[in-house]
Order: structure tokens, then C-alpha cells, then sequence
């Protein structure tokens, strides 16, 4: 399945409108059903991407993680990008708090820099390197549930994955000053 147009148009208006709804489901690391919200808007969106997910079940009362596949499967270690659906911001941010605006050339909301705005980018261009047929090794983007305390229930996943991966791409915390 090739995407259409639309879904490859990486211009900055599509990519506030795409970013913005990804801001508006509130997903805090607690609320498994926030979570696994934001995992259904990410598998569609994959799926519009002409990607396959695989939706690994929560456990622990978190929500559930999504695995993306994509390049060639010939046995050699893969590529392993990581990011995260949850965030930090209680459900009620939205309306009481941060509401998602866009105010000059800056976009707000709840996890637009950590991580939803870099997580919906790293999409796009993990969707183009799977679709222009420059891959060399397979690859991988695990989108998990619960990396703001620590990734307590999915460390064993992210270290089974990263086992088979000749390289992990992870976004290190870093601060805004």
C-alpha cells in the first residue's frame, strides 16, 4: 500500500493540524485508556501510511505499546527507533491548563516537545524510509506506554527489541532553557 499525497505532504500547516490532534487526547502514564487512545490514532495514521502495527497489551495497569515493521527481512539486525505516547499532564490539562493553540510560529499543548510533535515527525520519516526502498536493514519504531515512570513495564520489551537492533534511536531528555 503506497500513501497518498496528503499523507506524505510534510508541510508546516498539515503537520500543526496532524501534531494538534495528537495533543488533543490527553494520554497521561495513568490513565491506560488515554493511552491506548493515542495508540489507536497511531495505528490508523500507520495504516493510512501503508504500515503494519502490531499492538503489544499493556500490563500493570498501563496501556498498550505499538511495534511498526517495515523494510527488508533478510536477517540482519535492524534499525530501533523508540518514542512515547504518555505524558506527564493529568487528565483536564486540555481545558484547564494547556489548551492546544498556536500562538505566533509556536504550537503548545500537553507533550508536544515531550514527545508527541517529535514522535508524529520520527512517523513520517520512518513511513518515507520505508516506502523509498533505501532500507537496508529492517526496521522497527516501538511507540510505548509508559516511559514517564521510568518504562517499569515495558524495559523487558524495549531490551528484547534493542537485542535484535544494530542501533536504537531514542531522543535523550534534554531541557529548554
Amino acid at each position: 500500500m503506497t500513501p497518498s499525497p496528503h499523507q506524505t505532504d510534510l508541510s508546516p500547516e498539515r503537520a500543526v493540524a496532524a501534531i494538534s490532534r495528537w495533543l488533543a487526547v490527553e494520554s497521561p502514564t495513568d490513565s491506560a485508556e488515554g493511552v491506548n487512545r493515542m495508540m489507536d490514532l497511531v495505528a490508523g495514521e500507520a495504516a493510512d501510511l501503508g504500515l503494519t502495527a502490531e499492538r503489544v497489551p499493556g500490563r500493570d495497569g498501563f496501556g498498550d505499546n505499538l511495534i511498526l515493521r517495515a523494510g527488508p527481512r533478510n536477517g540482519e539486525p535492524g534499525l530501533l527507533v523508540l518514542s512515547h505516547l504518555d505524558t506527564v499532564h493529568p487528565i483536564g490539562t486540555l481545558a484547564n491548563d494547556l489548551p492546544v493553540r498556536v500562538e505566533g510560529d509556536r504550537l503548545y499543548g500537553p507533550g508536544v516537545y515531550d514527545m508527541k510533535g517529535g514522535a508524529w515527525l520520527a512517523l513520517q520519516a520512518f513511513a518515507a524510509a520505508a516506502h523509498g526502498g533505501l532500507a537496508r536493514r529492517p526496521l522497527t519504531f516501538l511507540f510505548s506506554s509508559d516511559e514517564e515512570t521510568g518504562s517499569v513495564s515495558t524495559r523487558g520489551l524495549i531490551e528484547d527489541l534493542g537485542r535484535t537492533s544494530a542501533a536504537v534511536l531514542v531522543r535523550p531528555r534534554t531541557s529548554i532553557s
